[in-house]
């Protein structure tokens, strides 16, 4: 027994140090060896620790011989949440985009469920302290990133961004801890706590101010707004339940130290940025740079959730949706071209909300929404029935902290950010421990409608759920360390690929769709690096190997157009222009290279109908002025021709298909005087 006792506190405390791990080390994970910078590598740290807590609790069950507790509020909407992913696969277009966000959800919920179990008062602020103090360091990184001081080795596409890879994911952090920050600092009793959460605090409001994301401001003030609101209702209502221990949380120091964190705060606000020094690298490979929402600001997002919208909407999307991860290969076939270039992957729809409706549907958004509203329901429950101030006072910290992130959603996309959406998760598991600790009369039985706890279920079937995490924790491992490979050889072929040398960019490409063989991004540039080659076929192949996994990929219709133009397949290349302007109508290159293609196969009416299409969306390509004018000329409708064949050389006065067409019918007109 004293060998098992000891056992069961040994797995105790590695069980502690794994979850401090993830608070700290899943923040703080970023790789510049791939293009994704933090959603890789902040996966694959949570994956592994996840894992390994994982074991821990099944060895922990084998020794301790105690029913882990499966049955909480939660249980129910998180279940039937995990089900409608699941279906929502069956919609998808690419099932294999959909195990990355599927092994994401899987290994939060795992995490959820040994955070309710494993969590007693002391460990839950123990975590909550080690996670403001690395929001202390996260703060203190994007502070020097923002002044230029150092740190020019963290890469970034959008600086302050400390270890996030972009300003509004960091922010995201910012708000989901600042109000943590704030209970540790207001709950403090000794002066040198005091100044440590101040400080902490102090220093990611300044970053948060640094970071300039609005959509987080307005989320973190209106989540602090309605907190305070609660807190004020609750005060006038009971008085006497908290007036002593009110007594333990104020002190003349801490209204000192609040007074120097505020001035600290506005003096650091009023310090230039000194961005233009940094120096830091820059991931300019699809969703980092690519991906939107500075380009065109609200109206852009506008844009996106009409076309959102519109996929909901189309045949029977609106039940059970796209599928999961199949928004972004979706979206150019309702957005009419808003936002489509060879420069811009819209990759997510910058709403939440708007991402869970289209892709999993209206059941999918009812089941999130009755999450959240239990979540809502327990803090109520929580708040109405508790005596001590201190665990209310973490209730609504934790609240304010998940209305801020929901709020934030709104306009951004936290579900997706790795370390966002395990702090989420953490926060309503953490929710859950402290309902649970309510008494059984204080809590609702309708929020778990069946009369049962984990004793009911067998110790058979205990392991049977216990081992079934951790093989799901085992293959969500599996995933990440085949993203990060994948990604690691893609970000390798586009470093070849960007200085021409083609046959290690063919390679590392290969390598790359090995990996993770979906990856229609790899397919994608291994096409182009056969094209540039003049390996035309292995280059049509890659292409269309791209398309099957992201069918309306606008850039890769083009290119494969070109492929067969290249080839003498001028039929295939027709189909593939014209479906390039169909994905984005006022596309006047796609309008130009149909023209060729149907001048190349003898329709001259066609091609004449495409280049005049053409110049309606761009009046400045020479060329286009040089081939009608050719066309005209056969027709010998010269004046017009010799006006055609002016306007390509005054917009490209050294164009040689212009020159000798000019020539040539300059001479026609010289004979026929």
């Amino acid at each position: 027994m004293k060998t098992d006792k000891y056992r069961i506190n040994l797995i105790d405390k590695i069980m502690m140090i794994g979850l401090m791990a993830l608070v700290i080390l899943v923040p703080l994970a970023y790789s510049d060896l791939v293009t994704e910078i933090t959603l890789y590598p902040k996966f694959i740290v949570l994956a592994l620790l996840v894992l390994l807590l994982s074991v821990l609790w099944l060895l922990k069950f084998i020794f301790e011989k105690k029913a882990p507790s499966f049955v909480n509020p939660l249980t129910l909407p998180i279940l039937f949440f995990l089900i409608i992913n699941i279906v929502s696969l069956n919609a998808a277009v690419n099932v294999n985009a959909s195990l990355f966000p599927l092994a994401q959800l899987f290994t939060l919920i795992i995490l959820f469920f040994i955070l309710v179990n494993f969590m007693t008062q002391t460990r839950l602020e123990l975590l909550l302290k080690v996670w403001v103090i690395t929001g202390g360091v996260v703060a203190v990184i994007g502070i020097c990133q923002y002044l230029g001081i150092g740190l020019n080795w963290i890469p970034s596409a959008g600086n302050p961004s400390s270890t996030f890879a972009y300003r509004n994911n960091a922010a995201m952090f910012l708000i989901l801890t600042l109000p943590i920050g704030g209970f540790l600092f207001l709950t403090s009793q000794k002066i040198k706590n005091e100044v440590i959460w101040g400080f902490c605090t102090s220093l990611m409001f300044i970053f948060l101010i640094y970071t300039r994301t609005r959509g987080a401001w307005v989320g973190l003030t209106g989540a602090t707004f309605f907190s305070i609101m609660i807190y004020i209702i609750l005060k006038k209502n009971r008085p006497h339940a908290f007036i002593d221990q009110r007594k333990h949380f104020k002190s003349r120091t801490k209204r000192i130290i609040c007074l120097v964190c505020i001035g600290f705060i506005i003096s650091m606000s009023f310090l230039d940025p000194n961005i233009e020094d940094l120096g830091g690298k820059k991931s300019e490979i699809f969703s980092t740079v690519t991906s939107i929402i500075d380009v065109g600001g609200q109206s852009a997002r506008l844009g996106i959730w009409k076309a959102s919208w519109d996929m909901f909407a189309d045949g029977f999307n609106w039940l059970t949706g796209v599928g999961l991860n199949n928004w972004t290969l979706l979206y150019p076939a309702y957005a009419q071209g808003h936002l489509i270039s060879f420069t811009t992957i819209v990759n997510r729809p910058h709403n939440d909300l708007i991402w869970i409706l289209t892709e999993t549907g209206i059941v999918g958004f009812f089941i999130y929404t009755w999450l959240l509203l239990t979540v809502a329901y327990m803090v109520f429950i929580i708040i109405k029935h508790n005596t001590k101030l201190k665990t209310v006072l973490l209730t609504i910290s934790l609240s304010t902290s998940l209305l801020a992130i929901l709020g934030h959603s709104l306009f951004s996309f936290p579900k997706e950010r790795i370390a966002i959406s395990m702090l989420f998760w953490m926060i309503i598991a953490f929710l859950t421990y402290i309902y649970n600790q309510l008494p059984k009369q204080s809590r609702s039985n309708n929020l778990f409608p069946f009369k049962m706890n984990s004793r009911d279920l067998s110790k058979a079937l205990n392991y049977v759920i216990l081992i079934g995490m951790l093989v799901i924790s085992t293959i969500s491992v599996e995933v990440a360390r085949r993203h990060l490979l994948s990604d690691f050889h893609f970000k390798k072929g586009y470093f070849y690929f960007e200085r021409e040398v083609y046959p290690g960019a063919i390679q590392e490409f290969n390598r790359a769709e090995e990996f993770w063989y979906n990856s229609w991004k790899s397919s994608y540039f291994l096409g182009l690096s056969y094209l540039k080659s003049q390996n035309l076929p292995a280059s049509i192949s890659s292409f269309k190997r791209c398309l099957t996994y992201n069918p309306y990929f606008f850039n890769a219709h083009y290119n494969l157009g070109v492929a067969y133009s290249k080839s003498g397949n001028f039929l295939e290349a027709i189909k593939h222009f014209a479906y390039t302007i169909v994905i984005k109508p006022d596309f006047a290159k796609g309008y130009y290279n149909l023209g060729i293609s149907w001048h190349k196969f003898g329709n001259e009416a066609e091609a004449e109908k495409n280049y005049r299409l053409s110049l309606l969306f761009d009046p400045k390509l020479p060329q286009v002025y040089n081939n009608l004018g050719s066309i005209l000329k056969n027709r010998k409708e010269y004046e017009e021709a010799l006006t055609h064949f002016e306007k390509a050389l005054e917009i490209d006065p050294h164009l040689p298909e212009a020159l000798r067409n000019l020539d040539s019918l300059l001479l026609i007109l010289d004979n026929s005087l």
